[in-house]
């Protein structure tokens, strides 16, 4: 990156690459200026500069989304899983608890009733796993 150099009234009149305007007084202050050049120059590289920066934080964004919906993604999955083995257990505790039963009762219907609710919904997750 170029810098820029400072310059007095005196040096760019001597330089006579810009043209100054005089103050409203008629006098030439003697205070340290940049030339729109130079200045133009620096402000592009800067612009250059943040072009990249910004490029290469998008790049590092997407990796970083990239990641986290990876791991979203095994997250969900281990979930899934977890919900379908505990349907399943669920579906063969009231299996268990049905076969107690010698005769048929509402008990023992109950627990049928909700074994068949407990392996349809372990269905629903086991098809959201494929």
């Amino acid at each position: 990156m170029s810098e820029l150099n400072a310059y007095t009234a005196d040096d760019i009149q001597k330089l006579d690459d810009e043209r100054l305007e005089a103050s409203e007084s008629g006098k030439i202050d003697c205070t340290r200026v940049y030339l729109k050049s130079e200045a133009d120059k620096v402000i592009a590289d800067l612009e250059e500069s943040h072009k990249k920066e910004v490029g290469q934080l998008l790049i590092l964004n997407r990796e970083q989304a990239n990641a986290a919906n990876r791991l979203r993604d095994s997250i969900e999955q281990a979930l899934r899983r977890q919900k379908y083995k505990r349907c399943l257990a669920m579906a063969e505790l009231c299996q268990y608890r049905s076969e107690m039963f010698f005769t048929w009762s509402k008990k023992m219907g109950f627990l049928l009733k909700w074994q068949n609710r407990w392996h349809e919904l372990a269905k629903k997750f086991k098809e959201e796993a494929k």
